[in-house]
């Protein structure tokens, strides 16, 4: 691998370094600068001896830290949180760093550095496209549109060898989704046959699966902090042998020789996995609960309570219609749960929350009511405290909105709604007390509220509505909302079963479940009071 003398390219002559790169020769580029890329795809381009130059997509944080390094090869940390609570510091090699957040920074790299390097002949050229489901959502987002650009220029490159992609979001079929995204937009600039015959015979898009739980270190988001790394932090479709063989032998990494195998491996870290997060994240959130290690402290009444509730949802249902082996995934991921020193932000997990639950809890009822197995009170609550984290403190008449407003405040367990209500009405000064866990959402625990975000739009008699302004009703929430809700593609997108005549019993449970819920105010009371009756494993008909 070749390196340049002066590793550092600028903008202009008198202008300050704008990017840097040490190579003459690349193997690699990770469309994405964000933790998660960092944490898994990165140590296996490192164990497979490839050298990553990054592209910042927006904003120049990432450029401008690497370049204050002012080194030819900057180190980049990720912190691992081991079971004792000790941190152990990785170091792994960038060997550049690029923005396409303006125009000029593109014309940088494109037409400067970009016609100065060449590829590395002798092994397939991996990109990794860093993106979540947003940036996958259609090929007109700008991260299809930066990739699309981007594999044409490789065409002028003349590679000899495969050009493999590689998403690092857990997308069903990402790969293919990607490849679909490039088809579309190569036929919407005319079809360029070269570019055509390229994508076609030079690149492949590979489906994938990552998995590993991680967050930033504490006052740096720069620095990836990490669960100890699981045996399948990540997982790929390799059909067609395309990636460099020692992926095969690296820790971690799993190659899977069919579509079959890798779906399974999805679906077991959706349903299990993120499906038993998702379970747990707006409850605890709604209790002023902060933090998942909450249920590692073996003296802790909520931590007792809630490990009840997951071992009923997983055993009684996701379980229940999924093979044998998903046992052992529940065991492993049930120990990563309970990490003592290391979580996620229960807020962080809520984001989203509408869609999780038709991603996440979809597929379970949907097998269930196919296969004619009984949907428990576990299930259904799960929903309804979904639900209930998705509700606005103020309350509203519902009617058809013409403008769509997404964002809305919610109040916590046992404070007053109607006290929130009137306090958002307010023009009031941030506190010092507020926290941000997302994209202009925070909450405050003193004052009892949340931020939420909510996009999901559901349908009911010809017309269309947001889900929380339907839900901001108040206590008069009826069931052709939840029902409305739990068939939505954007929600519990199960449609395909909602002809089922139990069915109807399982949106009444849900409907049921929601309404004592916002009636008592108290959430790990109402848990406690299912727990306390037996009922979590009960088949949910017992409430309605």
């Amino acid at each position: 691998m070749c390196r340049t003398e002066d590793s550092i390219m600028t903008s202009s002559p008198s202008s300050s370094p704008s990017y840097f790169c040490s190579l003459t020769t690349i193997d690699s580029i990770c469309l994405g600068t964000g933790r998660f890329l960092r944490a898994v795809w990165v140590p296996a381009l490192q164990a497979a001896h490839y050298h990553p130059v990054f592209i910042q997509p927006r904003g120049r944080s990432f450029v401008e830290d690497c370049l204050a390094k002012g080194d030819n090869v900057v180190s980049l940390p990720v912190d691992t949180v081991l079971a004792s609570g000790e941190i152990q510091t990785d170091q792994y090699d960038c060997y550049g760093a690029f923005s396409w957040g303006t125009e000029q920074d593109q014309q940088a790299f494109y037409n400067k550095w970009w016609k100065s390097v060449s590829l590395d002949q002798t092994k397939p050229f991996l990109i990794a496209v860093g993106v979540t489901e947003a940036g996958l959502a259609s090929a007109d987002t700008e991260a299809m549109q930066q990739l699309f650009r981007f594999l044409c220029s490789l065409r002028t490159k003349a590679p000899t060898t495969k050009i493999c992609v590689v998403n690092t979001d857990n997308v069903p079929l990402n790969g293919n989704v990607i490849r679909r995204h490039m088809m579309t937009l190569l036929q919407q600039q005319g079809g360029n046959d070269d570019d055509g015959q390229f994508l076609e015979e030079r690149v492949v898009f590979l489906n994938s699966m990552v998995d590993r739980i991680t967050s930033h270190r504490p006052n740096d988001v720069l620095v990836p902090r990490a669960e100890p790394q699981p045996a399948k932090a990540l997982v790929v479709a390799d059909l067609g042998n395309d990636l460099p063989p020692e992926f095969h032998t690296i820790p971690g990494v799993i190659i899977r020789n069919s579509i079959e195998a890798l779906q399974q491996d999805v679906t077991w870290k959706l349903r299990i996995a993120n499906g038993t997060h998702t379970a747990i994240a707006h409850a605890l959130a709604l209790c002023s609960c902060l933090q998942t290690t909450i249920l590692s402290s073996p003296s802790s009444g909520i931590a007792r309570t809630f490990l009840k509730y997951l071992d009923a949802l997983v055993q009684d249902q996701i379980l229940r219609v999924l093979p044998s082996e998903a046992q052992l995934v529940w065991d492993d991921w049930r120990q990563r749960l309970l990490h003592p020193h290391f979580g996620l932000s229960t807020f962080f997990i809520t984001q989203n929350g509408a869609a999780k639950g038709g991603i996440r809890f979809g597929p379970t009822v949907a097998d269930l009511l196919r296969q004619e197995q009984p949907v428990t009170v576990a299930m259904a609550w799960a929903f309804a405290v979904l639900l209930r984290w998705l509700t606005p403190a103020q309350t509203v008449n519902m009617t058809p909105m013409k403008k769509f407003r997404t964002r809305y405040r919610g109040w916590l367990n046992q404070f007053s709604r109607e006290h929130v209500a009137a306090e958002y009405k307010q023009i009031k000064e941030s506190s010092n007390t507020t926290e941000e866990y997302g994209d202009r959402l925070a909450f405050n625990l003193n004052e009892g509220w949340y931020d939420f975000r909510c996009t999901c739009m559901i349908q009911i008699d010809d017309l269309v509505y947001n889900l929380s302004h339907c839900l901001a009703r108040g206590e008069g929430v009826c069931r052709v909302i939840i029902w409305a809700y739990l068939v939505a593609e954007d929600g519990g997108n199960m449609q395909e079963v909602a002809h089922l005549p139990y069915f109807e019993t399982f949106v009444g449970a849900v409907h049921n479940l929601y309404a004592d819920l916002i009636l008592k105010n108290n959430v790990l009371d109402h848990l406690d009071e299912l727990i306390g009756t037996n009922a979590l494993g009960e088949d949910c008909q017992i409430m309605v």
